[in-house]
């Protein structure tokens, strides 16, 4: 009935982090539609994020967080992974972990505009050392 994989990861998710908000990549990808699974505005997407960028923005903001690499978004089925994030300290969910994120919009947004920031420092600090191959035909020339 269930696969195999989907069946085991079911109970990997421990019991303090099943309330815990969960992002997928798709919910801030700016490649995707609406009706894909993006839930905020293109303006305020990334694109193509991972995982793997998604939790160190979320870990960088201030944010327990728990990396569920196998799971997968329903619309999308060829993107694996998702970050459950702690966003309140309560269970109640009235005492917001950092101050002026309190909502899952918020969220989204300050996520992605996390990985655009360390996209641009990443592409400034590899532009630097790292010649084109345009650069590489002009020298030879």
């Amino acid at each position: 009935m269930f696969a195999e994989d989907n069946y085991e990861d079911r109970s990997t998710t421990p019991e303090y982090a099943k309330r815990w908000i969960c992002i997928y990549p798709v919910y801030i990808d700016a490649t995707c539609s609406l009706f894909q699974g993006r839930k905020i505005s293109k303006h305020l997407c990334s694109e193509s994020p991972n995982v793997e960028e998604i939790a160190s923005s979320c870990s960088q903001l201030g944010f327990k967080i728990l990396v569920e690499p196998n799971k997968k978004h329903p619309r999308d089925h060829f993107r694996k992974g998702r970050v459950r994030v702690n966003l309140y300290q309560d269970e109640h969910r009235t005492v917001a972990v950092v101050p002026n994120i309190e909502k899952r919009k918020q969220l989204w947004a300050k996520v992605s505009q996390c990985i655009i920031e360390q996209r641009m420092k990443q592409g400034s600090a590899s532009a630097k050392g790292n010649k084109t191959k345009r650069d590489k035909k002009e020298r030879i020339k």
